[in-house]
């Protein structure tokens, strides 16, 4: 592994990102979804904090509606204890944060292996300093598309009429675009491991989508037949989601800490298959 090759190859990523059709779709995907956002809660404001000021209710709003059935302490307090508009954008934004990951990084490798293109890189640069740079900047990439939309999300609400743009409130804005840019690691570092088996972009992109749904559905499926089969939902790295919206700092670390596992058993997945496959 070089440091000098990998600071090459993540510096000339903007580039390739660029010309990247899946990469592009992503970021429009992503784009439309805090517009979408963005624009549901400022339309539905005064909605949303009344019922988050009143217990119990009933509120046509699709959204809370879905909120209220999955409502636990964590997510009271991060309600009651913050911006209700921005946190309930914190809430849906991890929800989201799965799909929107896995099709960003769903091409790292896997095109550059598919058109044999990556022959006329390996001369140049080792397979680990590659598969390495690529998940970094994958990962750069996300956080920085996710700070720039949830501090102009933040901003918005923050001058919308029904809430005041105040230092805690800009806080908790990068709280949030933190917290995003750390959950979406896994999910990179888990396409980069199927980037590594895998020559097709597409392929990957619906092997990750389809263990997140069949990941998500048996933990549906088994909470419905006791809490001892909630361990299933530990198989996906979506099972921090909950905890990093606790505000007791420990809790949160510990989330981050499991995320980071989540990220370096995919990464070392990857790294045994790339560095043995015939490329």
């Amino acid at each position: 592994m070089n440091i000098q090759n990998i600071k090459g190859i993540i510096s000339f990523e903007p580039t390739r990102n660029l010309r990247n059709p899946l990469i592009i779709i992503a970021i429009v995907f992503i784009l439309v979804w805090f517009l979408w956002i963005c624009l549901y809660l400022i339309d539905n404001a005064e909605t949303i904090i009344r019922v988050v000021n009143q217990s119990g209710g009933r509120t046509e709003l699709f959204i809370f509606a879905i909120l209220k059935k999955v409502l636990d302490e964590s997510v009271s307090n991060l309600l009651t204890n913050h911006s209700p508009l921005l946190g309930t954008f914190f809430f849906f934004s991890l929800l989201i944060t799965p799909m929107f990951g896995i099709l960003f990084s769903s091409d790292q490798t896997a095109s550059d292996i598919g058109r044999k293109h990556i022959r006329f890189l390996l001369p140049r640069v080792n397979r680990i300093s590659l598969y390495l740079s690529r998940i970094l900047s994958t990962w750069i990439a996300w956080s920085i598309i996710v700070l720039l939309m949830t501090l102009i999300v933040t901003l918005v609400i923050g001058l919308s009429r029904t809430t005041d743009l105040t230092g805690p409130l800009i806080l908790f804005g990068l709280r949030i675009a933190l917290t995003l840019s750390i959950y979406g690691l896994p999910f990179i570092a888990m396409m980069a491991f199927a980037n590594s088996f895998t020559s097709s972009a597409a392929i990957a992109l619906l092997l990750g989508w389809a263990f997140w749904i069949i990941t998500t559905l048996l933990t549906w499926i088994g909470g419905a037949f006791g809490d001892e089969y909630e361990y299933i939902q530990f198989i996906f790295p979506s099972s921090v989601k909950y905890y990093m919206l606790s505000d007791d700092i420990t809790v949160v670390l510990g989330s981050i800490g499991l995320t980071l596992l989540y990220s370096l058993v995919f990464t070392a997945l990857g790294w045994l298959i790339i560095t043995k496959r015939d490329l």
